[in-house]
């Protein structure tokens, strides 16, 4: 997993100055070992989907829970998973 920022127009976000983006986890893993669907179904089950403010104790637009797909077919997967 590498952690960073995304979404905010600064070049080099850091801790202390992300105004505009998001925290965001890059997750690789290999699908032979577990699937995209059951990442997010522990994903989901995970955080609080019902919350728009943030998660937990972490509040504002910063700690929003958000899926970045990397294509059609995650985000159709990511769809599915969250109806359910």
């Amino acid at each position: 997993m590498v952690s960073g920022y995304t979404g905010g127009a600064s070049q080099n976000p850091t801790y202390e100055d992300h105004k505009g983006h998001t925290e965001a986890v890059e997750v690789t893993f290999d699908n032979s070992v577990i699937s995209y669907q059951t990442l997010l179904e522990k994903f989901v089950r995970s955080i609080d989907v019902t919350d728009a403010g943030a998660q937990f104790c972490d509040r504002g637009n910063a700690y929003k829970s958000a899926i970045y797909p990397l294509n059609a077919d995650q985000k159709a997967t990511a769809k599915t998973v969250i109806a359910e």
